[in-house]
């Protein structure tokens, strides 16, 4: 911008006079102090001659040559001070101080910049480190997590069973919807989008729920059919339905039975339930079924008596485990549903199955003698375990029908000192062992410390006059016993012989006694000149016996 003044008249002109150079010095303004500075400004003042001339005198260094005469009219253009725009003298410099307060501040804004924005964006994307039932979201939008759900719900069918139904359901045959956004929704409402600088570094599982709606008489049709098909079969089943399931161990109703009793209020609650998580599978359980107390008694009865398998007992020992499956065969139902043991059932059981397995008289047995030395018996004798049948059908029944029996002891006619798996030795340590071999007899205690011991003569090994083998024990001791004979054929005794001592192995027909006949003992006798089955011992051997061997004491004889 430039400032004009109107130039002067030439009177005017012609009356100025010139000043001396002292006096031009003085009284004419210098250009500085006429025009305050302005800097770079492109301001522009308007002089006369004399002004331009004092201040090229004043200030040679602001022009190196003098300037041409110029005429009377000319209008100079010189640079102007800002301060002649508005003020008349020179506005101080002012030294602006360091703000360094604003570097931080500009920092603390840039951060909560940062932490909105990070906040509005986990409000529609999943944190890192995010999984839904398993599947990672990590920073994924949660709209993918609403499109693969709606996708899911659109392809979607379920497999019903339990309770005589098996039957597969399509979203398509009961118009089945589901609320995918409502799903996405929990999801993300689920993580703390205000706290996720922290939860950076955490890992999460999400467990996102939405609702399904379905036509409820789509359904209805398709259950229906099944019942009206389970009642024609239903008709044909007996005890009301109510079977063995041999793999479940427990009794349950027939499918065809159960499926009558469908109640359909029940079954889509459990319907409900499958198609708000999208399950595959569905389990109809209790609730969507029409209560039946009669047939619900009746089977809450039959499974107490299969509650548990049974341990049959002999002495401390379980002899034999009643299986559930065995006990579910001798259970019956009459027409008003009573339950009851079938009897002639349980008595062909213990008479073929029970009492060959646990019973050990006549059984032969492996055992290791005190010495060491291994034998094995034949299967004779009348030592070991015998059962009472008749007595033991009735302890099965009765213990049975009190409810989840696990132990039940049989009633025996004979016991043995302890019961082992058949074929092993029932005895205890107190037992005397024959050895027909060696010709010895030793009576050991419970410690295996030998008691008494004696060479003895056995019967002669001919078919006819054998000792017996077996495992037997002491049924008898008899003081001045009487011997006799088989009857010949004029009915007398085939002998008659005096003995001390008498203890009884095979009843009366075979012991152990003193034989004063004979003055030698063990070796080879028995094979030419052996007794006709009794074992001899001679009267000293014969007597100690006697006074410490026990009516019960177990007694192995074996080659």
């Amino acid at each position: 911008m430039a400032k004009h003044f109107a130039k002067s008249s030439a009177s005017h002109t012609a009356n100025l006079q010139p000043l001396s150079s002292e006096e031009a010095t003085e009284k004419a303004p210098s250009l500085k102090d006429s025009v305050p500075s302005l800097g770079d400004t492109d301001m522009y003042v308007a002089l006369n001659e004399e002004q331009v001339k004092a201040n090229q005198l004043n200030e040679p260094s602001q022009a190196t040559e003098a300037p041409e005469e110029q005429a009377d009219d000319l209008t100079v253009i010189a640079p102007l001070d800002s301060a002649e725009l508005g003020e008349k003298e020179e506005a101080p410099v002012v030294h602006k101080k360091h703000q360094w307060w604003k570097i931080p501040a500009a920092l603390v804004g840039i951060l909560a910049l940062v932490y909105v924005g990070g906040a509005i964006f986990f409000n529609f994307f999943f944190m890192p480190q995010t999984s839904i039932y398993g599947k990672d979201y990590s920073l994924k939008p949660a709209s993918d997590l609403q499109a693969s759900r709606a996708n899911e719900a659109s392809n979607y069918s379920v497999q019903v069973s339990g309770n005589g139904v098996d039957l597969t359901i399509k979203a398509s045959d009961i118009d089945l919807t589901y609320d995918a956004a409502g799903y996405a929704h929990d999801a993300i409402s689920q993580q703390n989008p205000w706290m996720w600088p922290l939860e950076l570094t955490r890992s999460r599982s999400l467990s996102p729920h939405a609702t399904a709606s379905y036509d409820t008489s789509k359904a209805d049709a398709l259950f229906n059919q099944r019942i009206e098909q389970a009642k024609e079969s239903a008709q044909t089943l007996e005890n009301n339905g109510i079977t063995y399931d041999s793999s479940a161990k427990k009794f349950i109703f027939a499918d065809d039975a159960i499926a009558t009793r469908l109640s359909l209020e029940g079954v889509h609650k459990d319907l409900q339930t499958a198609f708000d998580n999208l399950s595959t599978t569905v389990q109809l359980g209790p609730e969507s079924l029409i209560s039946a107390e009669d047939l619900d008694s009746a089977l809450k009865t039959a499974n107490s008596y299969v509650a548990s398998a049974v341990d049959l007992m002999l002495g401390d020992s379980a002899a034999y485990q009643l299986d559930q499956d065995t006990i579910a065969s001798w259970i019956k139902f009459d027409e008003n549903l009573s339950i009851s043991f079938d009897t002639d059932a349980i008595t062909k059981w213990v008479n073929e199955t029970l009492a060959p397995a646990v019973d050990t008289r006549g059984t032969s047995r492996t055992y290791k003698r005190w010495d060491g030395k291994e034998f094995t018996t034949k299967a004779a004798g009348a030592y070991g375990w015998v059962i009472d049948n008749d007595a033991a059908v009735k302890a099965i029944s009765d213990g049975l029908s009190a409810g989840q029996a696990t132990k039940i002891e049989l009633p025996t006619k004979q016991s043995a000192d302890k019961f082992t798996k058949q074929g092993e030795q029932d005895w205890g340590g107190r037992y005397i062992d024959v050895d027909l071999t060696t010709q010895h007899a030793v009576l050991y205690g419970d410690d295996g410390t030998i008691l008494w011991e004696a060479d003895v003569v056995t019967g002669i090994p001919d078919g006819h006059h054998n000792t017996p083998e077996g495992v037997w024990y002491i049924t008898s001791h008899i003081r001045d016993a009487r011997l006799l004979g088989p009857n010949d054929e004029n009915g007398k005794p085939g002998w008659d012989a005096h003995v001390d001592f008498w203890l009884g192995v095979k009843g009366q027909e075979v012991g152990f006694h003193n034989a004063p006949w004979r003055s030698a003992f063990g070796g080879n006798i028995y094979r030419t000149g052996g007794s006709h089955g009794c074992i001899n011992l001679s009267y000293e051997n014969a007597q100690k016996l006697f006074d410490i061997a026990k009516d019960g004491d177990p007694i192995i004889i074996h080659y």
